[in-house]
């Protein structure tokens, strides 16, 4: 089994994490905005060792809700690769992320939509709370505790404050959606989420998960 281990600064943002074959080295800039993700894996050990850095830039705005940024990749095993984002925020929740990949010999873009419930997430009251992180910040996927994972385009993680009902993903150029997720939660009487059915419709498949958490 893997172990990690994490490391926080004193602001309590994610300074790395490290596993068994595996590291993440983050760097913030004066805002606390993530500008820099350094990935390795299986230094000592791998039969192919792997090297990412991930480069985060954003407009002239002092906020820890960003409304647009540029994701630069390079990797020592595929070619480097940009994205630029369009966050559109209601409250503290993503409403919707247009992307467009810049990097690509044919630029191709698209539009992520999302619906939430009213009831809190219980994972963004553990983060937000406890640990004192924004809303959005960058969490490795290991942990499963990211609401909206957009690790196609360089590993950002999201914590929604509101549980995630719907995520609806379009590609420029097609009318239907690409792919349609749905969740449907139990509740406790502290209106928390003990269990959830998720529904992934594509084009060519369905996949049903079923989802529990105890408290």
């Amino acid at each position: 089994f893997q172990t990690f281990s994490y490391i926080f600064m004193d602001s309590r943002k994610q300074e790395s994490v490290s596993s068994n074959d595996s590291s993440w080295d983050f760097t913030y800039d004066s805002n606390d905005r993530i500008i820099a993700m350094e990935y390795a894996f299986d230094r000592s050990t791998s039969r192919s060792e792997r090297n990412d850095v991930t480069a985060f830039r954003y407009p002239n705005e002092e906020t820890t809700k960003p409304n647009e940024i540029t994701v630069k990749s390079s990797s020592s095993n595929s070619p480097d690769s940009e994205v630029v984002l369009v966050l559109n925020w209601e409250g503290e929740n993503i409403k919707a992320i247009d992307f467009i990949v810049t990097s690509e010999d044919e630029p191709r873009s698209g539009r992520i939509e999302y619906s939430y419930d009213k009831n809190i997430n219980p994972y963004y009251v553990i983060l937000k709370e406890q640990f004192g992180l924004e809303p959005f910040f960058v969490l490795n996927t290991v942990t499963g505790m990211e609401s909206i994972d957009l690790s196609e385009f360089g590993s950002i993680l999201w914590q929604s404050k509101n549980n995630i009902t719907k995520i609806v993903e379009f590609q420029n150029g097609v009318s239907q959606p690409v792919k349609t997720s749905t969740f449907v939660y139990q509740y406790s009487d502290d209106y928390y989420p003990v269990s959830a059915q998720g529904n992934v419709v594509t084009s060519t498949n369905e996949i049903t998960n079923m989802y529990q958490w105890k408290y």
